[in-house]
């Protein structure tokens, strides 16, 4: 079988006692992004489940969505530039204003 970037394929994924079929692309290395969030998961919901023993599986699941994209959301914070851009965009016309005012 020859493997093309762009094939697909399929692996299996444990949330909890649970299988998912997912599908990759294997160019991507998507396969392990996939067992990574899946293990990232797990990770929480242990963690939810020892710390709030008489809840209930759809409890830790929620409380684990949330801890998750709470931390997907922090990191976006830290990663956008546009902040970034519009303040050298007004700077550049201050310095651009005080060069035709000097010169």
């Amino acid at each position: 079988m020859n493997n093309t970037p762009n094939e697909k394929f399929k692996i299996h994924l444990k949330i909890s006692e649970k299988r998912y079929p997912i599908w990759c692309l294997r160019s991507e290395k998507e396969e392990e992004i996939y067992r990574n969030a899946a293990a990232n998961i797990n990770g929480k919901l242990l963690m939810y489940s020892s710390k709030y023993p008489r809840k209930d599986l759809y409890d830790y699941l929620a409380m684990s969505a949330i801890h998750i994209s709470a931390q997907h959301e922090r990191i976006k914070k830290i990663h956008d530039k546009s902040g970034v851009f519009k303040k050298l965009e007004e700077l550049t016309s201050k310095i651009d204003g005080f060069l035709k005012e000097n010169d």
